[in-house]
């Protein structure tokens, strides 16, 4: 039986207006869950992006927490980003974060940042191969060390193709369409298969996964449940799906204990969250 969360609120001085958040310390051997234990000199920390309307210039923060207190500390930190930016996704790969896209003065982006979790530094990606076009409130994910963009909307409706970005030879590549338009989909990997949880789309209904060797596949009808802008992470196996707006309060969180079988996954009830959230999907 996997554990249940915990809940506890914390000032930051942030608040934020559908914001990207992105773990950046230490890693298990899975490459994804952060880690059991702490060597000398590490931290649980966190990158929190976007529109602050505390402190308009507090739009990029570095979040860590004390372990002793269980109190989270934050720091603003000097960002390429518009201080406006909404809807961006952040992704990690290795040391580096790549934030893509969003909307900032009342336009969508079609940017790629870095940020060098090692050094602080912040480069932008020139476009090359075949840039995805710009959107926001997307999806963002990594397998095998690529970055995959999908979904979202662009400054006309739903935002078309999908697009690969080799994070060691540069380049942009078209992959096939997802089976429908989706935005406000999150996305938790598992192993060798990333799910993407919800959607604007058909109640909140429409569940996808996708692999390398096998593209695009929907959750067969009955195994999913509707929900969409729910946030999403995968702590040792087990996948929980946090808030969103579901067709009750948004203050649900749904677990999925083991890995998907083929097109189908089983979800359950975990323990409501003390507070209703909404849009929690970063």
């Amino acid at each position: 039986m996997p554990p249940s969360l915990v809940f506890k609120s914390h000032p930051i001085g942030h608040r934020g207006d559908h914001g990207a958040l992105v773990y950046t310390g230490p890693l298990a051997p899975d490459g994804h869950s952060p880690a059991e234990t702490l060597g000398e000199g590490e931290a649980y920390t966190a990158l929190l992006l976007g529109k602050n309307i505390v402190v308009e210039t507090h739009h990029c923060m570095c979040l860590s927490l004390d372990t002793d207190s269980g109190s989270i500390c934050s720091e603003p930190m000097v960002c390429p980003l518009a201080t406006d930016i909404t809807y961006a996704s952040a992704t990690r790969i290795g040391d580096s974060v790549y934030v893509y896209g969003g909307h900032s003065g009342g336009v969508s982006l079609d940017t790629l940042h870095t940020y060098s979790i090692r050094s602080g530094e912040w480069h932008q990606i020139p476009k090359t191969g075949d840039w995805p076009s710009p959107r926001y409130c997307h999806t963002a994910f990594t397998l095998g060390g690529m970055l995959y963009i999908a979904g979202g909307y662009d400054d006309s409706g739903h935002a078309t193709g999908a697009g690969c970005y080799d994070t060691v030879g540069g380049v942009f590549t078209w992959l096939p369409d997802p089976p429908s338009p989706f935005a406000y989909s999150c996305a938790v990997t598992q192993g060798e298969r990333v799910l993407l949880i919800g959607s604007d789309m058909g109640e909140g209904m429409q569940h996808l996964s996708y692999t390398q060797a096998e593209g695009w596949c929907p959750e067969r009808d009955g195994s999913a449940y509707g929900v969409y802008a729910a946030g999403a992470v995968s702590i040792r196996g087990t996948v929980y799906v946090i808030g969103g707006y579901t067709e009750t309060d948004g203050n649900r969180v749904h677990i999925l204990p083991q890995p998907c079988e083929t097109d189908t996954c089983t979800w359950r009830l975990g323990e409501d969250m003390p507070v209703c959230t909404g849009d929690t999907r970063c």
